[in-house]
């Protein structure tokens, strides 16, 4: 996914060549988005976009709440590596919408919409340029389908998988190291 952040004007553009202003993103639950954000500068001399690289002693952070007064952020990405391509500096992250919180606040329901802030941040937290705007995740339909080879469930001691010679459902109970504890299997497998 490509994210385009002018960050001098607090807004998100659909790519460096459109300059319409993203309002909202439409996500679904437990994907792990992999983003390149793209950070621009608007070049005055020639009227367009610039993607570069942050402010010295900046780089971007990005976080979700269900309200923006929110206590508790949903999912979070404070690791961006800068990298460049073909000549273009972008900043490539995850956005993961499989955090244990934000499963926990959809709770079953259709969707849940939040709020969604990218900032710039220096090594002391303080930070400048926020630029917020509202994403809307949807429901998983594919949860727990049969293509699902293993799915975790919000509790990250407890994986459901699919037994590969039965086909039946199972739950793998694992410790803090990852090691397999207990399997527990269908009644009558």
């Amino acid at each position: 996914m490509n994210i385009f952040w002018d960050y001098q004007n607090q807004m998100l553009i659909s790519s460096l060549n459109n300059f319409a202003q993203i309002s909202s993103f439409n996500w679904v639950l437990r994907d792990r988005l992999q983003v390149n954000l793209y950070v621009l500068s608007p070049d005055v001399s020639t009227g367009v976009y610039v993607a570069g690289e942050c402010p010295a002693g900046y780089v971007p952070r990005f976080g979700m709440r269900q309200t923006r007064e929110g206590a508790d952020l949903l999912s979070a990405t404070a690791a961006w590596a800068l990298v460049e391509v073909s000549g273009v500096k972008m900043y490539q992250g995850v956005i993961n919408l499989a955090d244990t919180a934000l499963v926990a606040a959809i709770d079953g329901e259709p969707y849940l919409d939040t709020f969604v802030e990218f900032t710039l941040a220096d090594v002391s937290d303080n930070q400048t340029s926020s630029t917020q705007t509202q994403a809307r995740v949807y429901f998983d339909v594919n949860r727990n389908s049969a293509a699902e080879s293993t799915h975790v469930l919000p509790f990250p001691w407890v994986q459901e998988f699919t037994d590969p010679v039965t086909g039946k459902k199972c739950l793998r109970f694992k410790n803090s190291d990852g090691e397999t504890l207990h399997v527990m299997v269908p009644m009558g497998v």
